[in-house]
């Protein structure tokens, strides 16, 4: 989707111009893209706001200086590894920080190797949304998960994730929503209780961008 300009000869006398210039025969290569047939359609992009490496020992880590009005609309993604303490441990995002009870309504949906498909409605306890969780064991996880961010209306979720540990592989699939209507989404919180996590979380805004323009 790009065109290159080359040059194949190299100048000689006879090409000279002036003191800086020679003309040269031009190859192009490339094509670039035709959207004729999409006149005033747009493209969704992600633009990433920013990238955090994750050390080791970690229990939260927080993107601020947000403005979800404006944005409308997050991705984030993660790969990571979740650290298994004595029990398993779930990895949550909370816009705001806001771990009220009752303000998160959603189901999950998982299923493994060593697992047949599971549904769980998730109840009162949830105090964010769900990203992964671990497994019995140190679990190292993928996930992406986009949130509609505009205030007037319940702030839509969904995500999945993939999940390995030394002995299974496990899928998660999620769909929730914050109840909070009318906060402004100023800054998003990804942590777990009771162990540790690591590895690298990017956070991207999606953007509209007319075909035309990306001639």
């Amino acid at each position: 989707m790009s065109i290159e300009i080359t040059h194949p000869e190299k100048p000689t006398e006879a090409d000279k111009i002036d003191d800086n210039d020679y003309m040269l025969p031009h190859k192009i290569t490339g094509v670039l893209p035709n959207f004729s047939s999409f006149p005033g359609q747009k493209i969704l992009l992600p633009i990433l706001i920013e990238k955090k490496t994750v050390p080791a020992e970690t229990t939260e880590v927080t993107f601020s200086d947000l403005d979800g009005d404006t944005d409308k609309l997050y991705y984030i993604t993660g790969d990571v590894l979740l650290d298994y303490p004595t029990s398993d441990i779930i990895m949550s995002l909370q816009p705001n920080s806001d771990d009220t009870l009752n303000n998160y309504k959603g189901v999950l949906l998982s299923w493994g190797t060593n697992q047949n498909p599971t549904k769980a409605n998730l109840p009162s306890f949830e105090k964010g949304f769900r990203l992964s969780q671990t497994k019995s064991r140190d679990t190292t996880t993928f996930f992406n998960a986009y949130l509609y961010s505009k205030t007037g209306q319940n702030r839509r979720f969904t995500s999945s994730a993939c999940s390995y540990t030394s002995v299974e592989v496990i899928v998660h699939i999620n769909a929730n929503q914050w109840l909070n209507t009318d906060d402004n989404i100023t800054e998003l919180k990804i942590l777990v209780t009771g162990g540790h996590f690591s590895g690298e979380i990017k956070l991207y805004k999606m953007f509209e961008v007319p075909l035309e323009e990306l001639i």
